[in-house]
């Protein structure tokens, strides 16, 4: 028997369907159980900005690009959400709500669906989407995508309503971003972002980025 359930990952799908098997058995298993689910979905853009270009003549153009696929839009970072907000020519309003003390609080720019911090939300973010490709059913993975902070929204959104992410990158270095440990030209943002790329990809999704 089967039935659908809109609106919810395979993940968590299959996760209901153990628990419920295990309160059927008094949670005290007697026999195996076995859960596999597929859900199908039509295609789902999720395209992510962060950092300014190496040269600022280049703002508009990358700007342009983030824009021209459907599907959703997110910016991460103070310059780069100062450049879509200029280029958009749409207020950047900051959210003075600090919903997680960890996690900095998201902005508001009317045409893109969320503006967050840059590092410090996009390395949370990849932790947690580690977490899912690692172990997609596991409960605490699944915990902290429902939370509010904007690491978990991009995360949520990543994993369970994204099909195909573009990223546009901005190469400009942020000394603040640089590792003394590193290449002069290697900041902890590229790091993040290469490995956000590489885990998207074993998430199963179609991946492209755009350097600027």
């Amino acid at each position: 028997t089967h039935k659908t359930h809109k609106g919810i990952s395979s993940a968590r799908l299959t996760n209901m369907l153990s628990d419920t098997c295990n309160q059927l058995y008094l949670n005290k298993p007697g026999d195996d159980t076995t859960v596999a689910t597929v859900r199908i979905v039509p295609q789902k853009i999720v395209s992510l900005y962060s950092g300014p270009p190496v040269d600022p003549n280049n703002d508009e153009r990358l700007v342009t690009e983030f824009m021209m696929p459907e599907g959703k839009k997110i910016v991460c970072g103070g310059s780069s959400a100062t450049i879509v907000s200029r280029v958009l020519k749409e207020p950047l309003t900051p959210s003075l709500e600090y919903i997680d003390p960890e996690i900095p609080p998201t902005a508001v720019i009317p045409s893109i669906d969320l503006v967050t911090e840059g590092v410090i939300t996009l390395k949370k973010a990849v932790d947690i989407i580690r977490g899912y490709v690692e172990n997609p059913t596991d409960k605490t993975v699944i915990e902290k995508m429902d939370k509010k902070n904007g690491a978990a929204i991009i995360a949520k959104t990543l994993i369970e309503d994204c099909t195909h992410f573009y990223m546009f990158i901005g190469q400009k270095i942020n000394p603040a971003h640089q590792n003394p440990d590193l290449p002069v030209d290697l900041s902890i943002k590229m790091i993040i972002m290469d490995e956000l790329f590489a885990l998207m990809e074993k998430a199963g999704k179609v991946v492209k980025r755009k350097y600027y």
